[in-house]
């Protein structure tokens, strides 16, 4: 895997540029994740704060199972926002490399760009989540971290999404790292 890898900048309309080796994407590159660790770390603290002031203020009381509670919770919440933050993506030569805190898959260059596809995660109340997705031999391989969009028109979420992935592809193509079609 390629050490020295570019960040990826999404939404952009220019070329990757040739002299790029490796593409870098990062869980904390999409605005809405950012919301969501910000989230993840404001209910952390409340959790963790909430349940060392209650062991504080009622340690007599020996009845301190919402304290242990809390304390748990916080800091399973902890863990969860240090696991996704670490989420990270590196596309090379070989394909791409998909790392977290506890695990790494590698997934090679799929055949077309119909493997490079945008998914739909979730609509509510008119609110809509598209990410991007790599497909090896047919089936789902893995997410792109960072290429997540929310919004409400899905038509221009999948548009912006798959302007990235043409980008991708495209870099890839002028690389000699997939056959372009």
């Amino acid at each position: 895997m390629t050490r020295n890898a570019a960040p990826f900048r999404r939404g952009s309309y220019e070329p990757i540029p040739l002299s790029t080796d490796a593409l870098l994407f990062r869980y904390a590159d999409s605005p809405s994740a950012v919301v969501n660790l910000f989230i993840l770390t404001g209910f952390t603290l409340l959790c963790l704060s909430g349940g060392a002031s209650g062991m504080m203020l009622h340690f007599e009381d020996k009845n301190l199972t919402i304290s242990w509670a809390l304390l748990a919770g916080g800091v399973v919440l902890a863990a969860l926002t240090v696991w996704l933050g670490s989420h990270r993506m590196v596309v090379d030569a070989t394909g791409f490399h998909l790392s977290s805190l506890f695990s790494h898959k590698d997934v090679p260059w799929p055949v077309s760009r119909l493997d490079l596809e945008v998914y739909q995660l979730m609509a509510r109340a008119g609110l809509r989540q598209v990410t991007c997705i790599v497909r090896h031999n047919g089936r789902w391989a893995c997410m792109i971290p960072g290429l997540t969009r929310g919004g409400f028109s899905k038509i221009a979420l999948v548009e912006d999404s798959n302007r990235d992935l043409d980008r991708i592809w495209d870099w890839a193509a002028r690389k000699g790292y997939v056959r372009s079609l």
